[in-house]
């Protein structure tokens, strides 16, 4: 008999989108989250069902892991010490004996973040998986930590002309899903670099997102001590801007300009465009921009 997909953070920019590819497919899925009213919100059709889920609360694992056999996994934003909370929930599903395959959204140049750590985890559970690295989302502009900025129409980042080949967490769900129902274990124990089409700068993205607003987005070329500092003051936890300081100094050593095939090969469609990324999200037909 099949097992349902547990999606963790299923409530997520990456997580809903896994969700919505894996009910394309006609699976069972249960979204693990914390927070139950924001399920409801986005309406998921009748074959997935919420789950209250915390890491930080061995009570809610029973009920999220009954039934299951494959689970998506992430870790929380930004954390810089991910296996405080993640080690146990991976010797859970190591010691359940019935998880056939986890894949687990980790990040482009793991090697040099505290999300490796979750990558040996795994790989030490002797459980099959499949580590999806994605670089920066383009749903950063609309969900994540540049929304608030862009919205007084301007981005600021310590990167210069640096590139990056930023990825939509559209075809990360649909890489994920693709994994999660892959059945020969091709995939298994594999690790998949994941990128947009093509690099792009932070200046060549305010081009393209005053084209299609019809207002001036001006990009800030600040200091890294400068960035962190702007961080801090609006709450963010030092550990958390440290991660994201490291992530910037990958863009600026280069690491994160190389288009890698792994959208084409587990879904056999080209990944979006930042061009269309950015026309379907803030162009005036579109949802409310800047």
């Amino acid at each position: 008999m099949v097992g349902k997909i547990l999606v963790i953070g299923g409530t997520g920019s990456c997580g809903r989108n896994v969700v919505k590819q894996l009910e394309k497919k006609g699976q069972s899925v249960l979204v693990a989250a914390r927070d139950e009213k924001k399920f409801k919100e986005m309406k998921f059709g009748k074959n997935t069902t919420f789950v209250k889920f915390d890491f930080n609360s061995k009570d809610t694992w029973k009920c999220a892991l009954d039934g299951v056999d494959r689970v998506f996994l992430m870790a929380l934003p930004l954390d810089d010490t991910p296996e405080k909370s993640m080690e146990p929930f991976i010797n859970e599903l190591k010691q359940s004996k019935k998880i056939k395959k986890i894949v687990f959204l980790s990040v482009l140049n793991a090697e040099r973040f505290p999300i490796i750590k979750i990558e040996t985890l795994i790989k030490d559970s002797g459980i099959p998986y499949s580590f999806l690295r994605p670089p920066f989302f383009m749903e950063n502009l609309t969900d994540g930590f540049m929304k608030d900025e862009l919205k007084q129409g301007s981005l600021s980042a310590p990167v210069g002309d640096h590139a990056t080949a930023w990825i939509s967490t559209q075809d990360i769900g649909d890489c994920a899903a693709s994994l999660l129902l892959e059945e020969s274990g091709k995939y298994d124990n594999q690790v998949i670099n994941i990128t947009g089409p093509a690099p792009i700068t932070y200046p060549q993205i305010c081009q393209l997102l005053s084209k299609y607003t019809g207002k001036n987005v001006k990009y800030n070329d600040v200091k890294p001590a400068d960035f962190n500092k702007a961080c801090l003051s609006k709450g963010m936890p030092q550990g958390s801007v440290q991660y994201l300081a490291d992530l910037f100094q990958a863009v600026v050593d280069d690491k994160t300009n190389t288009v890698h095939m792994g959208v084409q090969q587990l879904t056999g469609h080209q990944p979006k465009s930042f061009e269309c990324f950015i026309q379907e999200s803030f162009a005036s037909s579109a949802r409310p921009g800047i």
